[in-house]
């Protein structure tokens, strides 16, 4: 457990003990979503682990790439500050000209930046600043499209941590999305999704926080019961793993994974 807790669902375990992710638990979970990636060819590489981070349950956050730049991204609590060094093997491998760090006058983290079919979503709120927003934009805005998606908060009555909690694009033209997480929907996601909506009680369990493994299969909780069978009425198929204590630490799918490799610009 952190000294000190990095987002509301940890503040939980303060107050009931009973909450704290437990270490058998998580492994047997991790395991299982190993399994299933595998399963469909994906690669896994795990993260080495890095004394003084209070955990390295959701890389996402980390990094993200774009075309085929990998972009590390600069965490908004202290504590995270170095946890990109349990990727920095793979870091290391990657050429100079496809790697940028987003600079220190920015705050910015992997699971408020969403990119699809040409976009950059980038949410802003509790992790994720303007001035993020504006590092994107001078970056990669000849050719993505960078859209700013403000987010609604603990102060605002949610829990929208990133934008991963709240909007995540599925298969093609699709969305997964709690409409009361944003403060504000661009009209690049009215207009080019059809949306799958979710509610509260669905969004506090992260039932956006799925993982693509292509435009038809996604990973997601067991839990999201009715989430899962409007998927499956969507043609998804829809691979249900027990991911119920990662989330405690305020992720879930989406979150625990970083991908690498992307088959084009996108």
């Amino acid at each position: 457990m952190p000294e000190a807790p990095i987002n509301q669902k940890q503040r939980k375990w303060l107050d009931d003990a009973s909450l704290i992710p437990d270490r058998h638990r998580l492994i047997k979970e991790f395991a299982h979503f190993q399994k299933a990636l595998e399963k469909h060819d994906v690669e896994v590489i795990k993260p080495e682990p890095v004394d003084g981070v209070p955990d390295q349950l959701t890389p996402r956050d980390i990094g993200v790439v774009i075309g085929d730049v990998f972009v590390r991204m600069r965490m908004a609590t202290s504590c995270r500050a170095n946890e990109w060094r349990g990727i920095q093997r793979v870091i290391d491998s990657i050429p100079h000209e496809h790697y940028e760090i987003v600079p220190e006058s920015a705050v910015l983290e992997g699971g408020d930046v969403v990119v699809d079919n040409g976009f950059i979503f980038v949410g802003t709120g509790e992790r994720s600043n303007a001035a993020g927003v504006e590092f994107l934009q001078h970056r990669f805005g000849d050719t993505f499209q960078v859209v700013q998606v403000p987010l609604r908060g603990e102060a605002q009555g949610e829990d929208v941590l990133h934008l991963d909690c709240a909007f995540v694009p599925i298969g093609k033209g699709k969305a997964l999305i709690y409409p009361d997480g944003l403060k504000r929907i661009p009209d690049a996601i009215r207009d080019h999704y059809e949306w799958i909506e979710v509610n509260k009680a669905e969004q506090r369990i992260l039932a956006t926080n799925v993982l693509s493994i292509d435009t038809t299969t996604l990973i997601s909780r067991s839990a999201a019961t009715r989430v899962n069978a409007v998927l499956r009425e969507h043609g998804f198929e829809v691979i249900e793993v027990v991911f119920a204590d990662t989330p405690k630490s305020g992720g879930s799918f989406r979150c625990a994974s970083l991908p690498l490799l992307r088959d084009k610009p996108s």
